[in-house]
């Protein structure tokens, strides 16, 4: 085999496992968000989700953490500290989804167009919006003759000339006297938004970056807690959801509380990196969906 075979072979191998990655990353989201509008009808004795059905299962009652034991929701509840709330998110390195501590910002910029409220019917609005721009334009573009022609030219560069002989100013009357200021505006403030995107890109590499350090630290520091031991600062507040060991705990009086609750499915407790603000979250996931995030 020649190094032009191999080499094809290797980039076509890297294509594959890209596009089936993209195809799983796709349906995660769609699972997550289908889940995430189910969540605020499920409280305790409420039948759990199938996909979260599995026994000891973590899983979100409306916005408080349980678990399914027996095919129902189960207690106690655990509120998220800090103003976070339950969410459940798409895992990024294998199908399915995890269930965490985070804020709705970050579930928003995990599940994108996926998530309640965050532009599935805004989504579809927007193409429609765009569907009329184009029949908007398609409609400026009947041209009629002469001086229909002259007006077009001022409209567009204020030096058209009118040299047409047929009689135009129909066509190309102007119905809307405003859509020329209009557009305008719509141009200055889609490049005010155009910079401070920017901007805030610049912003969350920074963040993003240092989340992924934190995370890190503090998934070396969970195998050494059990309850009764000192809680991380990251983590010292009232109700704070955090692991230990492999478990999910919670923070009470500064220190380490039960009782402990084990992953199901053979996943761990595991210490994420949020993607749109400072901190990270606590989750269920798998080892291979932790490393994918700290390490990507």
């Amino acid at each position: 085999m020649t190094a032009t075979t191999k080499f094809s072979l290797i980039a076509l191998f890297a294509v594959l496992c890209m596009a089936n990655a993209q195809g799983f990353q796709e349906a995660n989201k769609q699972l997550a968000g289908q889940l995430d509008a189910q969540k605020a009808g499920l409280q305790i004795g409420s039948a759990c989700p199938q996909q979260l059905s599995g026994e000891g299962q973590v899983l979100c009652a409306g916005n408080s953490l349980a678990r399914c034991n027996g095919g129902q929701v189960s207690g106690p509840l655990q509120q998220c500290a800090g103003g976070l709330n339950c969410q459940v998110l798409p895992l990024v390195n294998s199908p399915g989804v995890s269930v965490t501590c985070t804020s709705d910002a970050d579930k928003i910029a995990r599940i994108g167009n996926g998530a309640v409220g965050g532009g599935n019917n805004g989504g579809g609005a927007g193409k429609k919006a765009a569907g009329g721009q184009a029949k908007g334009k398609k409609q400026q573009g009947k041209k009629g003759k002469g001086r229909g022609k002259k007006q077009q030219g001022k409209g567009k560069k204020g030096k058209g000339k009118g040299r047409g002989k047929g009689k135009g100013k129909k066509n190309n009357q102007n119905n809307n006297p405003g859509q020329g200021a209009g557009n305008g505006a719509a141009k200055k403030n889609a490049g005010g938004a155009n910079g401070a995107g920017k901007n805030a890109g610049g912003n969350a590499g920074g963040f993003q970056q240092a989340n992924k350090q934190l995370a890190r630290q503090l998934d070396t520091q969970k195998a050494g807690l059990a309850e009764g031991s000192a809680c991380p600062q990251q983590f010292n507040q009232e109700g704070a959801v955090l692991c230990a060991g492999n478990q999910l705990a919670r923070c009470a009086g500064g220190q380490v509380a039960g009782p402990l609750q084990a992953c199901a499915g053979g996943l761990n407790c595991q210490v994420l990196p949020l993607v749109n603000s400072p901190g990270v979250s606590v989750t269920c996931s798998s080892d291979a969906d932790k490393n994918a995030r700290i390490n990507g």
